[in-house]
C-alpha cells in the first residue's frame, strides 16, 4: 500500500493518509516512512485565485 500512496503524494494529491480496520501498525509506520519524504498538498482557496 505504501508503494500505491507515494505515486499520490508524488503527484501532490495528498494532504493525509491513514489506515483503516485492517491495518496493522506495520502498514502505517510502512506508510509514514514513505508519507514524510513529502510536503503536504497546499490547497488554494477560492478567495486567494479571485485576488
Amino acid at each position: 500500500m505504501a508503494r500505491e500512496i507515494e505515486e499520490y503524494l508524488k503527484e501532490g494529491l495528498v494532504n493525509i493518509v491513514g489506515g483503516c480496520c485492517g491495518s496493522t501498525p506495520e502498514h502505517i509506520r510502512a506508510i509514514a516512512e514513505v508519507a514524510k519524504k513529502y510536503e503536504p498538498r497546499k490547497i488554494e482557496h477560492y478567495w486567494e485565485s479571485k485576488n
